[in-house]
């Protein structure tokens, strides 16, 4: 393991700890600790949190185990207790929590020298990879709307989404927040609720992009996709701060209002309000995905209020599960 090389003239990274949080990944973890060892920073390690899997995913990583790469065991069940126990092992001053299924390109640390790291959270950015298939490739034009939100609400000051799939902060900063510890019952949305705490505390918070190195791969069955808009879904509503709360709220309402426009008005004026949605909507996609798929991009931003809706109202009616565990629903 070699340290990356040096960026544009920045010199400086942190000690930092990576913790992977992970249950029943063995097809993942190979190929992601393979990629970060490849240009491990010398200051940096890495730090496995089995979630108490069923499958042979600690077989797999012992491979890659030592002194800087260890495996423990999470104290309790579920995510937020994996990444809690990572946290109280590790006491390096910044944390980065990585998805077992991210995948990262060859260097992924060369764009590290860049980034803020006198701030006190980094989101870093995150692109979707995949098929061509009708579901995939929804799932990367939602998910390119996402990152835009991500990067110019973060800009602003008032950053609304981050994805634990890839996220940076300062344990100190962690720990003055309070860390998993006021929704520990939720079994989803650590990303989330770390990012709301963080703004509560007033704590500064950058967006770095990581040129395309940092990716994750979009879900092939309509089953498991549905299943993570849920989870996505009932999370919302606990949100401590109401921009970040309601956002959910006012998307459903103007994907919906968007159905029942056409019904309600004449053509003209339909028309009209739905460019007004569609052509953000439009913008915030990256030109090579609109040049990819021109014709897709608009069924897309046409049929997506349908989708929207029913993520809305099955998040009251179809239980919601994630790796074989039933989640609470409030």
């Amino acid at each position: 393991m070699t340290a990356a090389p040096k960026k544009n003239g920045y010199t400086y990274l942190p000690e930092c700890t990576i913790i992977i949080p992970f249950r029943n990944e063995e097809a993942n973890l190979p190929q992601l600790l393979a990629a970060i060892q490849q240009s491990l920073p010398k200051n940096w390690r890495i730090l496995l949190v089995d979630d108490h899997s069923e499958d042979l995913s600690s077989k797999k990583v012992e491979p890659y185990l030592n002194l800087r790469t260890q495996l423990i065991t999470a104290k309790g069940h579920g995510k937020k207790r994996a990444l809690r126990t990572g946290i109280e092992v590790a006491h390096t001053p910044w944390i980065i929590t990585m998805d077992a299924d991210l995948q990262l390109s060859s260097g992924w640390t060369s764009h590290m020298y860049e980034a803020d790291w006198k701030s006190d959270m980094i989101i870093f950015s995150i692109e979707m990879d995949g098929g061509h298939s009708l579901i995939e490739n929804e799932q990367k034009l939602e998910f390119a709307i996402f990152q835009y939100l991500t990067q110019k609400t973060c800009y602003h000051g008032q950053p609304q989404l981050c994805n634990g799939a890839m996220l940076g902060f300062k344990r100190r900063a962690f720990i003055e927040v309070g860390g998993y510890d006021m929704h520990e019952e939720i079994a989803s949305g650590d990303d989330q609720f770390l990012l709301a705490y963080f703004r509560q505390h007033l704590k500064r918070i950058t967006f770095h992009d990581t040129q395309g190195k940092a990716r994750v791969m979009g879900h092939t069955k309509f089953t498991s996709l549905v299943q993570q808009r849920l989870r996505w879904a009932q999370k919302s509503k606990d949100l401590p701060l109401w921009d970040m709360r309601y956002l959910g709220i006012i998307t459903l309402l103007a994907n919906g209002v968007a159905i029942v426009l056409p019904w309600i008005t004449g053509t003209t004026i339909a028309i009209g309000l739905l460019l007004l949605k569609w052509l953000p909507e439009y913008y915030a996609i990256p030109q090579p995905l609109k040049k990819r798929h021109p014709l897709f991009t608009i069924f897309f931003l046409i049929t997506y209020p349908i989708w929207v809706l029913i993520i809305g109202l099955g998040v009251v009616i179809f239980p919601i599960e994630w790796k074989g565990r039933r989640l609470n629903q409030s």
